[in-house]
């Protein structure tokens, strides 16, 4: 996800007495137009609550996560460089901290990812950069990589490990004011664990 300046369509949402991050992130433009889709869509969206620390502060933020919704309407095998998640928090004062970005490993993942490995225990599967034309047959590509990033594991035992490791073309990243990671680990379809991690510009 990217840090940026919400675009609102209705910016007096922020001075509403008692608007909630419900309502004030529903009146971001894209996620009025997700929302709208999601109303026709049997796929619903994820929403979620989740702790971000900033500085040793924490804040209660807000995502927002369309990617199924988005992606059902594609026929594009590739949507790392659409934005379908969104994410805000306020802080005691007031001031709004927004950020969107890709349902993916990493945003624009076929120029940015060098290497993706995703394992379950000792079952490993490694994928080589798009860019690398050069690879072992073998080998698959980042763009043969799970869709929106969603990795799925059957007959999960207590103490299995599972990984999602990858290798970033820095000089590929675009421009940005600041990066969030969000992990986000869901059994039998509840959230139960996550990781939010900042990258600054």
């Amino acid at each position: 996800l990217r840090k940026m300046e919400p675009p609102f369509s209705n910016p007096n949402i922020t001075k509403k007495q008692g608007a909630t991050l419900d309502d004030i992130l529903s009146e971001v433009a894209p996620v009025k137009t997700c929302l709208a889709a999601a109303k026709n869509s049997p796929l619903g969206f994820d929403r979620e609550e989740i702790q971000i620390n900033v500085n040793g502060t924490n804040f209660k933020a807000l995502l927002y996560d369309f990617g199924e919704i988005v992606a059902a309407g594609q026929s594009l095998s590739d949507l790392s460089f659409a934005p379908t998640t969104y994410l805000i928090w306020r802080d005691s004062e007031g001031n709004l901290t927004y950020y969107q970005g890709a349902s993916d490993f990493f945003v624009n993942k076929n120029e940015t990812i060098e290497s993706l490995v995703i394992s379950l225990n000792d079952n490993e599967t490694t994928y080589r950069s798009e860019k690398e034309t050069a690879g072992p047959s073998n080998v698959p590509t980042v763009g043969m990589a799970p869709k929106l990033g969603i990795v799925k594991f059957d007959n999960i035992h207590k103490d299995d490990r599972m990984y999602v490791m990858f290798d970033i073309d820095s000089l590929s990243v675009p421009s940005h004011k600041g990066m969030m990671e969000v992990l986000r680990v869901y059994g039998d379809g509840k959230l139960e664990t996550y990781a939010a991690d900042l990258i600054s510009p």
